[in-house]
């Protein structure tokens, strides 16, 4: 990186939002933990699983996400809108059919009110969804 680019940089970064703030945290961990060096007894699986593992999205405000890798199961497939992002969790709220799927099985960790056209889902990890 040129000093000329890493002060433009800096002075982005001082003059930021706080929604800019987070997203530049959570790629820079993002970045910190690719760079992490792996542990002896892992190389070789790090090493072949490095070509399937793919970069996680980090998403803003309005994005439309789909649900997925993510446990428990029945969170796979909703689809919704990020409507906030933290460091390294965003906050979804699902549109009409996803709440309607959530509310239809019989889990009791989230309790979707009856005829909720809407539910927010927070603490999503990113690599538990993808950008629509």
């Amino acid at each position: 990186m040129s000093d000329q680019t890493f002060e433009a940089t800096h002075a982005f970064i001082s003059t930021a939002t706080a929604e800019q703030v987070e997203l530049i945290a959570a790629a820079l961990r993002s970045r910190r933990l690719a760079l992490r060096p792996a542990p002896a007894d892992a190389v070789a699986t790090h090493t072949t699983s490095i070509h399937t593992t793919s970069i996680v999205q980090i998403a803003r405000p309005g994005d439309r996400v789909q649900i997925d890798r993510i446990r428990p199961q029945y969170l796979k497939g909703l689809t919704g809108t990020v409507i906030h992002v933290r460091v390294s969790r965003v906050n979804i709220e699902l549109d009409a059919e996803s709440t309607r799927k959530l509310a239809a099985t019989k889990q009791t960790r989230f309790e979707v009110p009856a005829g909720a056209t809407s539910y927010v889902i927070e603490g999503v990890h990113p690599s538990s969804y993808n950008i629509l």
